[in-house]
């Protein structure tokens, strides 16, 4: 499978955090966890400490995503002003810099 270019990568990943539907998603999701969190009657029990983790264990997963995204705009926008010095290198009529980053 072919690697996708990081540029394009990152600016899918920043429209996904700039869409309002999906921001939205994540907000409610992570409310409705910690909601849910909240209403657990701590019994000491093994099945509400398994309740516990895995409401954690969500939550993490959906903060997750979204750091993901976030490293993923990052590092599109660093590649893209690397590609760019790039290019400006490579025209540069110093000969000292050409070619270089």
């Amino acid at each position: 499978m072919a690697r996708r270019d990081p540029i394009a990568k990152g600016l899918e990943a920043e429209r996904a955090l700039n869409d309002p539907i999906l921001t939205g998603a994540f907000e409610s999701i992570e409310r409705d966890i910690i909601d849910a969190l909240a209403t657990i009657t701590l019994t000491g029990t093994v099945d509400c400490n398994a309740l516990v983790v895995e409401k954690a264990h969500d939550l993490q997963a959906n903060r997750r995503v979204i750091q993901k995204l976030r490293e993923m705009t990052a590092y599109g926008k660093l590649e893209a002003h690397s590609q760019e010095a790039a290019e400006r290198n490579s025209q540069s009529t110093d000969p000292r810099f050409r070619g270089k980053r």
